[in-house]
């Protein structure tokens, strides 16, 4: 397989911020996750001028996404600049099944090999770390099974 079969471009926007409470820039970032066109949002502390410390924010989204998510990233945060570039990106090929109750994601890795996760957050209302891994290994090992016998019959 050519590696360019499963490349295309993302957005990518980031941002420094040193003057926006904790509490409100969380709310800040869970709505700038909500937009349509957005991948991933995250938030990292770094040191910013004078050695102080700030919020680095980076959002990947869709190209086409790129200049409304600016706008809500100039609105719902205190930063008065940002930066964005348009970059190539490979993934691997994924599908997104339901397995035991839960959203399970499997990817096939170049060598053929398969992995799986699920998603944990059905689970936030369960108790206990053990039976919220014990659903989870669960969901991911029912998954890998039936990916294991599709991708077989494919060869």
């Amino acid at each position: 397989d050519n590696p360019q079969d499963n490349s295309d471009q993302v957005a990518v926007i980031g941002f420094e911020i040193d003057d926006q409470t904790g509490e409100d820039l969380a709310l800040a970032l869970d709505r700038l996750r909500a937009l349509d066109g957005v991948l991933d949002v995250i938030q990292m502390p770094a040191f910013g001028k004078k050695g102080r410390l700030v919020s680095h924010v980076q959002i990947l989204a869709e190209p086409q996404a790129l200049h409304p998510v600016c706008q809500q990233c100039l609105l719902e945060t205190t930063t008065i600049g940002l930066r964005w570039r348009l970059e190539q990106r490979l993934t691997l090929p994924r599908t997104l099944q339901d397995h035991a109750g839960l959203p399970v994601k499997t990817v096939q890795r170049p060598d053929g090999s398969l992995s799986a996760k699920a998603d944990i957050t059905p689970l936030a209302q369960e108790a206990g770390h053990q039976t919220r891994q014990q659903r989870r290994r669960q969901a991911e090992d029912n998954a890998l099974n039936a990916e294991d016998s599709v991708f077989h019959e494919r060869d």
